[in-house]
């Protein structure tokens, strides 16, 4: 019989040995969780979470090897690949019509160091991307440790929003609040889960929103997973919320077809709870994205010739080019284009060339009964031609 802890033992040893490589081979890779506003259901963006696909292990949450990366030194490291990963993606989406700002998480010690805001700055560059596309997300830890560089202070010059992450599980951030350039404060998952259960949880919850509220900074709610919960944020006033209820975290492929599949129109569920200014629509029960009115208006045109076929419309168009309208219809018409009188009877002459030989056809000339006569020509009488 195995023991579970020197298992434990064994996994952290192997995690600790191959991480570096894996950081540099490419195995820790990102996902992303969209973030909705709760009382309209805008969808907001998205945050950047890590995951380590190992060859052997399969998936690993991050708390199965970040205690690691801190342990080893790697954190700056991990941070510009986050970083970099994230604007990547970021950027491919806007190419593809959907401008979805990103969150990222960063180490407790990149606040401290003075190149850190450089480093932002050149990451932004390389990918094109503006300063306000993008939010880092830093911990209780790194807002109350000394900044001697002014890192917070230039990311904000640089149009970068600031989050703090995991907020409500201590109290000597929310008394440095007023002091910390941040927009935006995330309440921590061990806040948010109990709220419907226990009513001290809510009424710490509460306080945190409402003094949130009085310095002007938004609050996120994170791992909402229940429709109860969500009712117990809206009625506190919070302002954004993710967790499963929502969407679960997606690979940025899977992203990019979650956002694809409400432009053409694929999963729509007959009562969307909110609607987004990127044009989506989710269904917090289905965790499902669903199109806004005007992408479906401007799909239709798309969706009708993807039905009847482009060789069936072009050859539509084109009997529709040559069907006579008849003498009192193609006389206004030439007077609003300005036709000569000669030309409007040579266009006569061979419109009714055309049913002249429609006539002469078995089949066709069947067509020509009497409640279609108000489509064939009328002889040519040149008297009636009003010039």
């Amino acid at each position: 019989m195995t023991d579970p802890a020197a298992n434990e033992l064994e996994l952290n040893d192997t995690l600790r040995r191959e991480l570096p490589s894996a950081l540099a081979s490419g195995q820790l890779i990102p996902f992303f969780q969209p973030e909705v506003q709760i009382s309209s259901g805008n969808l907001v963006g998205v945050e950047a979470l890590v995951r380590w696909e190992h060859p052997e292990y399969g998936l690993l949450a991050p708390s199965q090897f970040l205690p690691l990366v801190e342990e080893l030194g790697l954190s700056e490291s991990l941070n510009n690949l986050m970083l970099d990963r994230a604007l990547h993606y970021h950027r491919r989406w806007a190419e593809a019509g959907w401008t979805v700002p990103v969150s990222v998480n960063i180490g407790p010690d990149c606040i401290a160091d003075s190149r850190f805001s450089g480093q932002v700055a050149d990451v932004l560059a390389l990918h094109h991307v503006a300063g306000r596309m993008l939010t880092l997300e830093i911990t209780e830890q790194s807002a109350s440790a000394p900044d001697p560089g002014n890192s917070l202070k230039k990311l904000r010059e640089l149009g970068v929003g600031l989050a703090l992450d995991a907020c409500g599980t201590g109290f000597s951030s929310l008394e440095r609040l007023g002091d910390q350039p941040v927009q935006m404060i995330k309440l921590d998952i061990s806040l948010v889960r109990p709220l419907a259960e226990n009513p001290s949880f809510r009424k710490i919850a509460e306080l945190t929103i409402e003094l949130a509220h009085q310095l002007d900074i938004q609050v996120v709610a994170e791992g909402v997973e229940t429709a109860a919960v969500r009712h117990q944020l809206a009625s506190l006033g919070c302002d954004f919320a993710q967790g499963y209820l929502y969407a679960r975290p997606m690979l940025p492929a899977e992203l990019f077809a979650w956002l694809a599949a409400a432009h053409r129109g694929k999963d729509r569920r007959s009562e969307p709870r909110r609607s987004t200014s990127l044009g989506i629509r989710v269904d917090h029960a289905t965790a499902e994205p669903t199109p806004h009115w005007w992408r479906s208006i401007a799909g239709a045109p798309a969706a009708f010739i993807e039905k009847v076929g482009m060789p069936s419309l072009i050859f539509a168009l084109a009997i529709l080019a040559v069907l006579p309208l008849g003498r009192s219809s193609t006389s206004g018409l030439h007077r609003r284009f300005g036709l000569r009188a000669r030309e409007r009877r040579r266009r006569r002459g061979r419109l009714q060339g055309v049913f002249t030989q429609v006539r002469g056809c078995p089949y066709l000339s069947g067509l020509a009964t009497s409640r279609h006569r108000t489509h064939v020509l009328p002889p040519r009488r040149p008297s009636a031609v009003r010039l």
